[in-house]
């Protein structure tokens, strides 16, 4: 049995709706770190194509590894490009493994298909520019601590 709102057409069908948990990992978009988490819960719910993901992530520590940090692990694909929405719009409230910045500055991140789905960490540093969490402390990189959040993306095919 279908649900069809505000018409019997395909374009008004409610073809998908599920809800799940996930297991949202943190590590480097050019080489694995390794990355121990204390914590790593996640949760979704999905209608037709529309994904929203929370997620709540302690990391207790991490080394090695090189390139940009991400959230890794989306239980669907994203959409490709910014068709649609495909950058999505990840927010977040506790924020403690974060750089200073991206407390203070705010977050520019978004949501890309690379590996499968991942939000890319970044945040505005003092002049405006959008700028990638990368390393370790300081002012631009990741710390040791709690990051939850959510965020709502387009997938990539509808009803698989």
């Amino acid at each position: 049995m279908a649900l069809f709102i505000g018409g019997t057409t395909n374009a008004n069908k409610l073809d998908a709706y599920i809800e799940g948990t996930w297991s949202p990992s943190v590590n480097r978009s050019s080489s694995a770190a390794s990355v121990t988490l204390s914590r790593q819960h996640g949760h979704y719910v999905r209608v037709g194509n529309v994904i929203h993901v929370w997620f709540d992530i302690i990391v207790s520590s991490a080394s090695g590894g090189g390139g940009n940090w991400w959230i890794a692990g989306l239980p669907f694909t994203p959409i490709q490009g910014t068709d649609a929405g495909g950058y999505g719009a990840p927010t977040f409230r506790s924020a403690t493994m974060m750089p200073t910045m991206f407390r203070t500055n705010g977050s520019s991140s978004w949501i890309s298909d690379t590996a499968g789905g991942v939000i890319y960490l970044m945040y505005y540093d003092n002049n405006g520019s959008e700028t990638y969490v990368n390393g370790y402390g300081g002012s631009g990189g990741l710390n040791n601590g709690r990051l939850t959040g959510q965020a709502f993306y387009f997938e990539n095919a509808a009803g698989a």
